[in-house]
Protein backbone atom coordinates (compact mmCIF):
# COMPACT_ATOMS: atom_id res chain seq x y z
CA UNK A 1 0.00 0.00 0.00
CA UNK A 2 2.87 2.36 0.77
CA UNK A 3 4.01 2.19 -2.87
CA UNK A 4 0.52 3.06 -4.10
CA UNK A 5 0.11 6.00 -1.73
CA UNK A 6 3.52 7.32 -2.71
CA UNK A 7 2.66 6.96 -6.37
CA UNK A 8 -0.51 8.98 -6.08
CA UNK A 9 1.40 11.74 -4.31
CA UNK A 10 4.06 11.82 -7.00
CA UNK A 11 1.51 11.76 -9.81
CA UNK A 12 0.67 15.38 -9.13
CA UNK A 13 4.29 16.42 -9.02
CA UNK A 14 6.48 14.16 -11.23
CA UNK A 15 8.57 17.27 -11.21
CA UNK A 16 12.00 15.72 -11.09
CA UNK A 17 11.77 15.51 -14.84
CA UNK A 18 13.69 18.09 -16.79
CA UNK A 19 17.44 18.23 -16.46
CA UNK A 20 17.26 21.94 -15.62
CA UNK A 21 14.93 21.24 -12.69
CA UNK A 22 11.79 22.52 -14.40
CA UNK A 23 8.70 20.40 -14.82
CA UNK A 24 8.71 18.62 -18.17
CA UNK A 25 5.69 19.42 -20.37
CA UNK A 26 4.76 15.73 -20.46
CA UNK A 27 4.69 15.62 -16.68
CA UNK A 28 2.31 18.57 -16.75
CA UNK A 29 0.24 16.72 -19.33
CA UNK A 30 0.06 13.63 -17.10
CA UNK A 31 -1.04 15.72 -14.13
CA UNK A 32 -3.84 17.24 -16.18
CA UNK A 33 -4.83 13.86 -17.59
CA UNK A 34 -5.12 12.29 -14.14
CA UNK A 35 -7.05 15.33 -12.88
CA UNK A 36 -9.61 14.76 -15.62
CA UNK A 37 -9.77 10.98 -15.17
CA UNK A 38 -8.85 10.06 -11.57
CA UNK A 39 -10.40 6.57 -11.71
CA UNK A 40 -8.27 3.44 -11.99
CA UNK A 41 -9.21 2.99 -15.63
CA UNK A 42 -8.61 6.66 -16.32
CA UNK A 43 -5.14 6.65 -14.78
CA UNK A 44 -4.21 3.48 -16.66
CA UNK A 45 -5.29 5.14 -19.91
CA UNK A 46 -3.26 8.23 -18.99
CA UNK A 47 -0.20 6.06 -18.35
CA UNK A 48 -0.64 4.23 -21.66
CA UNK A 49 -0.94 7.50 -23.59
CA UNK A 50 1.93 8.91 -21.55
CA UNK A 51 4.14 5.99 -22.56
CA UNK A 52 3.36 6.71 -26.20
CA UNK A 53 4.12 10.40 -25.82
CA UNK A 54 7.36 9.75 -23.96
CA UNK A 55 8.42 7.32 -26.68
CA UNK A 56 7.81 9.99 -29.31
CA UNK A 57 9.81 12.48 -27.24
CA UNK A 58 12.61 9.95 -26.83
CA UNK A 59 12.88 9.53 -30.59
CA UNK A 60 12.90 13.29 -31.12
CA UNK A 61 15.61 13.92 -28.54
CA UNK A 62 17.68 10.98 -29.74
CA UNK A 63 17.71 12.28 -33.31
CA UNK A 64 18.70 15.79 -32.18
CA UNK A 65 21.47 14.45 -29.97
CA UNK A 66 22.82 12.19 -32.71
CA UNK A 67 23.06 15.22 -34.96
CA UNK A 68 25.46 16.93 -32.56
CA UNK A 69 27.81 14.05 -31.76
CA UNK A 70 31.11 13.06 -33.32
CA UNK A 71 31.08 10.02 -35.58
CA UNK A 72 32.58 7.79 -32.87
CA UNK A 73 30.25 9.01 -30.13
CA UNK A 74 27.29 8.71 -32.47
CA UNK A 75 28.06 5.03 -33.09
CA UNK A 76 28.50 4.42 -29.34
CA UNK A 77 25.13 5.99 -28.55
CA UNK A 78 23.46 3.98 -31.32
CA UNK A 79 24.95 0.80 -29.83
CA UNK A 80 23.80 1.75 -26.32
CA UNK A 81 20.29 2.60 -27.48
CA UNK A 82 20.02 -0.70 -29.34
CA UNK A 83 20.98 -2.44 -26.08
CA UNK A 84 18.40 -0.40 -24.15
CA UNK A 85 15.49 -1.68 -26.27
CA UNK A 86 15.69 -5.39 -25.32
CA UNK A 87 16.41 -4.41 -21.72
CA UNK A 88 13.32 -2.16 -21.77
CA UNK A 89 11.20 -5.11 -22.87
CA UNK A 90 12.68 -7.32 -20.17
CA UNK A 91 12.00 -4.58 -17.62
CA UNK A 92 8.35 -4.57 -18.66
CA UNK A 93 8.27 -8.34 -18.05
CA UNK A 94 9.84 -7.85 -14.61
CA UNK A 95 7.34 -5.15 -13.69
CA UNK A 96 4.43 -7.35 -14.78
CA UNK A 97 5.78 -10.24 -12.68
CA UNK A 98 6.15 -8.01 -9.60
CA UNK A 99 2.63 -6.62 -9.73
CA UNK A 100 1.01 -9.88 -10.79
CA UNK A 101 2.47 -11.36 -7.61
CA UNK A 102 0.71 -8.71 -5.56
CA UNK A 103 -2.47 -8.65 -7.65
CA UNK A 104 -2.94 -12.40 -7.19
CA UNK A 105 -2.39 -12.23 -3.43
CA UNK A 106 -4.90 -11.34 -0.69
CA UNK A 107 -3.45 -7.82 -0.81
CA UNK A 108 -4.23 -7.48 -4.49
CA UNK A 109 -6.59 -4.93 -5.95
CA UNK A 110 -7.20 -2.97 -9.13
CA UNK A 111 -5.06 -0.12 -7.78
CA UNK A 112 -1.99 -2.22 -8.62
CA UNK A 113 -2.95 -2.11 -12.29
CA UNK A 114 -2.43 1.65 -12.07
CA UNK A 115 0.90 1.31 -10.29
CA UNK A 116 2.10 -1.17 -12.91
CA UNK A 117 1.07 1.10 -15.78
CA UNK A 118 2.87 4.08 -14.24
CA UNK A 119 6.02 2.05 -13.62
CA UNK A 120 6.02 0.88 -17.24
CA UNK A 121 5.68 4.47 -18.41
CA UNK A 122 8.55 5.48 -16.14
CA UNK A 123 10.94 3.15 -17.97
CA UNK A 124 10.62 5.24 -21.16
CA UNK A 125 10.36 8.52 -19.27
CA UNK A 126 13.62 7.88 -17.42
CA UNK A 127 15.56 7.11 -20.59
CA UNK A 128 14.12 10.12 -22.37
CA UNK A 129 15.18 12.43 -19.56
CA UNK A 130 18.67 10.95 -19.58
CA UNK A 131 19.02 11.63 -23.30
CA UNK A 132 17.61 15.11 -22.71
CA UNK A 133 20.34 15.83 -20.16
CA UNK A 134 23.00 14.90 -22.69
CA UNK A 135 21.35 16.96 -25.41
CA UNK A 136 21.26 20.01 -23.17
CA UNK A 137 24.93 19.52 -22.28
CA UNK A 138 25.82 19.39 -25.96
CA UNK A 139 23.79 22.49 -26.72
CA UNK A 140 25.48 24.34 -23.85
CA UNK A 141 28.97 23.62 -25.16
CA UNK A 142 31.56 20.85 -24.99
CA UNK A 143 30.44 18.38 -22.25
CA UNK A 144 32.85 17.87 -19.38
CA UNK A 145 32.87 15.72 -16.25
CA UNK A 146 34.72 17.45 -13.43
CA UNK A 147 33.75 15.34 -10.40
CA UNK A 148 36.57 13.30 -8.88
CA UNK A 149 36.61 9.50 -9.08
CA UNK A 150 39.11 6.69 -8.32
CA UNK A 151 41.77 5.90 -10.90
CA UNK A 152 41.36 2.14 -10.37
CA UNK A 153 38.63 -0.25 -9.35
CA UNK A 154 37.57 -0.04 -5.71
CA UNK A 155 35.86 -2.38 -3.27
CA UNK A 156 32.92 0.01 -3.26
CA UNK A 157 32.52 -0.35 -7.02
CA UNK A 158 32.69 -4.14 -6.81
CA UNK A 159 30.18 -4.17 -3.96
CA UNK A 160 27.75 -2.02 -5.96
CA UNK A 161 27.92 -4.41 -8.91
CA UNK A 162 27.43 -7.42 -6.64
CA UNK A 163 24.48 -5.78 -4.91
CA UNK A 164 22.67 -5.48 -8.24
CA UNK A 165 23.27 -9.18 -8.91
CA UNK A 166 22.12 -10.20 -5.43
CA UNK A 167 19.07 -7.92 -5.43
CA UNK A 168 18.05 -9.22 -8.84
CA UNK A 169 18.34 -12.84 -7.71
CA UNK A 170 16.41 -12.10 -4.51
CA UNK A 171 13.61 -10.49 -6.47
CA UNK A 172 13.50 -13.36 -8.95
CA UNK A 173 12.86 -15.85 -6.14
CA UNK A 174 9.64 -14.17 -5.02
CA UNK A 175 7.83 -13.27 -8.24
CA UNK A 176 6.35 -16.57 -9.34
CA UNK A 177 7.60 -19.82 -10.81
CA UNK A 178 9.23 -18.06 -13.77
CA UNK A 179 10.66 -15.34 -11.55
CA UNK A 180 14.29 -16.54 -11.56
CA UNK A 181 14.35 -16.74 -15.35
CA UNK A 182 12.69 -13.33 -15.75
CA UNK A 183 15.12 -11.71 -13.30
CA UNK A 184 18.16 -13.46 -14.78
CA UNK A 185 17.34 -12.33 -18.31
CA UNK A 186 16.64 -8.82 -17.09
CA UNK A 187 19.98 -8.67 -15.26
CA UNK A 188 21.95 -9.91 -18.26
CA UNK A 189 20.34 -7.39 -20.60
CA UNK A 190 20.68 -4.57 -18.10
CA UNK A 191 24.41 -5.22 -17.58
CA UNK A 192 24.93 -5.19 -21.35
CA UNK A 193 23.04 -1.91 -21.66
CA UNK A 194 24.90 -0.44 -18.67
CA UNK A 195 28.29 -1.29 -20.13
CA UNK A 196 27.44 0.19 -23.52
CA UNK A 197 25.98 3.33 -21.96
CA UNK A 198 29.20 3.73 -19.97
CA UNK A 199 31.25 3.39 -23.13
CA UNK A 200 29.21 6.15 -24.75
CA UNK A 201 29.84 8.37 -21.73
CA UNK A 202 33.59 7.77 -22.07
CA UNK A 203 33.42 9.36 -25.51
CA UNK A 204 30.82 11.95 -24.58
CA UNK A 205 33.00 13.37 -21.79
CA UNK A 206 36.31 12.91 -23.60
CA UNK A 207 37.56 10.21 -21.22
CA UNK A 208 39.03 7.91 -23.83
CA UNK A 209 42.08 6.16 -22.34
CA UNK A 210 40.94 6.96 -18.78
CA UNK A 211 40.66 3.59 -17.03
CA UNK A 212 38.94 4.99 -13.96
CA UNK A 213 36.01 6.77 -15.55
CA UNK A 214 34.11 3.81 -17.06
CA UNK A 215 34.35 2.03 -13.70
CA UNK A 216 32.93 5.12 -12.03
CA UNK A 217 30.16 5.49 -14.61
CA UNK A 218 29.13 1.86 -14.19
CA UNK A 219 29.10 2.24 -10.42
CA UNK A 220 26.75 5.21 -10.64
CA UNK A 221 24.37 3.15 -12.76
CA UNK A 222 24.73 0.16 -10.42
CA UNK A 223 23.72 2.25 -7.42
CA UNK A 224 20.59 3.54 -9.17
CA UNK A 225 19.68 0.07 -10.39
CA UNK A 226 20.01 -1.41 -6.91
CA UNK A 227 17.69 1.30 -5.59
CA UNK A 228 15.10 0.31 -8.20
CA UNK A 229 15.35 -3.38 -7.37
CA UNK A 230 15.17 -2.61 -3.66
CA UNK A 231 12.02 -0.60 -4.34
CA UNK A 232 10.35 -3.55 -6.05
CA UNK A 233 11.28 -5.89 -3.23
CA UNK A 234 10.18 -3.44 -0.53
CA UNK A 235 6.80 -3.08 -2.22
CA UNK A 236 6.35 -6.84 -2.24
CA UNK A 237 7.51 -7.06 1.38
CA UNK A 238 5.06 -4.37 2.48
CA UNK A 239 2.14 -6.10 0.80
CA UNK A 240 2.93 -9.77 1.33
CA UNK A 241 4.88 -9.65 4.58
CA UNK A 242 6.32 -12.92 5.90
CA UNK A 243 4.54 -14.88 3.17
CA UNK A 244 6.99 -13.34 0.72
CA UNK A 245 9.79 -15.43 2.18
CA UNK A 246 7.73 -18.54 2.82
CA UNK A 247 7.31 -17.85 6.52
CA UNK A 248 4.09 -18.81 8.31
CA UNK A 249 1.68 -15.99 9.01
CA UNK A 250 2.15 -14.54 12.46
CA UNK A 251 -0.66 -15.19 14.92
CA UNK A 252 -2.25 -12.15 16.50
Amino acid sequence: MRRYVALLAVLMLFAGGAACGEVHPLDEWLEACVDEAPSTAGMVDCAAEGSKLWDEELNRVYKELMGLLSKEAKEALRTAQRAWIPWRDSEYALIVAVYDTIFNSPSGGTMWVTVQAMDEMEVVRERTLRLTEWLEEMEAGKPSYSAKYPAAQTDEQLAAAMKVKNDSARLGKVIGKNGPDIASKNLKLWEDFRNKDAQFLVLFYGKKGDKGYPLHARMQMNVKRAEKLDGFYSTLKDELGDALEGKPKKKK
